[in-house]
C-alpha cells in the first residue's frame, strides 16, 4: 500500500471497499472455475467466456449511467492507459487464461 497523503476517517472505509471487491472477483475467478468444469459444456470455453464479458459490459454502462460521474473520467493519456492495461491486459486476458490454463489437480477436481 502506497500513500502519499495524511490518512483521513474516509481512508479506512476506502481500504475496506477495495478489499471487499477483491474478495468478491476472487470469488467469482474460483467459482467460475469450478462450474465450468462441473458443467462440461460442449461449447468452447473462449465462446461462454464472452457472454461474461458481454454482462459486465452491459452492467458497467448501468452502472455507470445511473451514479457515474464523467467529471470524474482520467483526463491524461497516461491515466487512460493505466486503465486500458489494467482493464484489457491485467483482468482482462489475466482472468480469461487463469479460467483457461490452471489445471484442475491445482484446486482438486477431476477433469
Amino acid at each position: 500500500m502506497i500513500r502519499y497523503a495524511t490518512v483521513n476517517p474516509d481512508f479506512l472505509l476506502g481500504f475496506l471497499v477495495v478489499q471487499g471487491a477483491n474478495l468478491c472477483f476472487a470469488i467469482g475467478q474460483v467459482g467460475y472455475k469450478y462450474l465450468i468444469e462441473k458443467e462440461q459444456t460442449p461449447l468452447p470455453q473462449h465462446a461462454i467466456f464472452g457472454w461474461f464479458y458481454l454482462g459486465a459490459l452491459v452492467v458497467g454502462i448501468l452502472a455507470f449511467a445511473l451514479l457515474g460521474n464523467s467529471n470524474k473520467l482520467p483526463s491524461t493519456p497516461t491515466q487512460w492507459g493505466v486503465l486500458i492495461y489494467l482493464g484489457t491486459i491485467a483482468s482482462g486476458l489475466g482472468y480469461f487464461f487463469w479460467n483457461k490454463a490452471l489445471p484442475s489437480s491445482i484446486q482438486g477436481h477431476s477433469r
